[in-house]
């Protein structure tokens, strides 16, 4: 558990330094590179932190090992499998690596960037202090989304879509 509160201090002091700095490269490079770290505890962690990891992990992952191509994902009929986009995500993981720790850490890291790549583009609207939202997000949102994985990687890619929304731009 401490290991989880080291990570969010840390990540909360670059988002603090990255609130303060006006270089875009560097203050990307100061957001990001925390999640990352985040994204790759998520990974390591063992079954069962997270009620994911010992429900849909497993099989998700196996039925993305053993897809013989995008066809083969997207025809299959297996009934504990019904997100293809999940599906799709784990397939991409398991080309790069035959270990499960792929499947988490490419979950959280999407949740991550969509969260925080959208709170980037509100805060050309909205007045939004980096560091004070990560303070909120970790301590509320970061450890239920190793919960609901699925679910919080949807709503996080809806978040973004909604900063696109808000400047009316369409597809």
């Amino acid at each position: 558990m401490l290991i989880y509160l080291f990570s969010f201090l840390y990540c909360i002091f670059f988002h603090y330094v990255a609130y303060r700095i006006s270089n875009k490269v560097a203050k990307y490079i100061l957001i990001f590179l925390p999640l990352l770290w985040l994204a790759f505890l998520a990974g390591v962690r063992d079954f069962g932190v997270g009620t994911d990891t010992e429900i849909y992990s497993k099989p998700y992952f196996n039925d993305a090992r053993r897809a013989g191509g995008f066809d083969d994902l997207m025809n299959n009929n297996n009934v504990d499998i019904s997100n293809k986009g999940y599906l799709f995500l784990n397939y991409f993981g398991a080309q790069l690596m035959s270990h499960i720790f792929i499947e988490w850490f490419l979950t959280e890291l999407i949740i991550l960037d969509c969260t925080y790549l959208a709170v980037i583009r509100m805060s050309k609207y909205y007045q939004i202090n980096m560091a004070l939202f990560s303070i909120i997000f970790l301590f509320a949102f970061y450890n239920p989304s190793l919960n609901l994985m699925r679910q919080t990687c949807s709503v996080s890619m809806c978040l973004l879509s909604f900063t696109f929304m808000i400047e009316k731009k369409r597809m």
